[in-house]
């Protein structure tokens, strides 16, 4: 998931806007969200994949309730 796509996640033990910055060489780029206030990361990849297993068990529900 790109990150233009999300671009605001708020740290999980402040509240604050964690920004998004990036590592790694030419070959492979790492994406991560930072806190700059308490220094928490978490891997973009992560959050890919908890936002889709949310958007997953959103539409199950949808489609048991109809």
């Amino acid at each position: 998931m790109s990150s233009d796509l999300i671009t605001k996640l708020k740290c999980p033990k402040r509240g604050r806007l964690m920004k998004c910055k990036g590592s790694g060489g030419k070959k492979k780029k790492y994406m991560y969200y930072n806190c700059e206030h308490c220094h928490y990361n978490i891997r973009e990849d992560l959050v890919e994949t908890k936002l889709m297993d949310f958007i997953f068990d959103l539409i199950e529900y949808d489609e048991a309730v109809k």
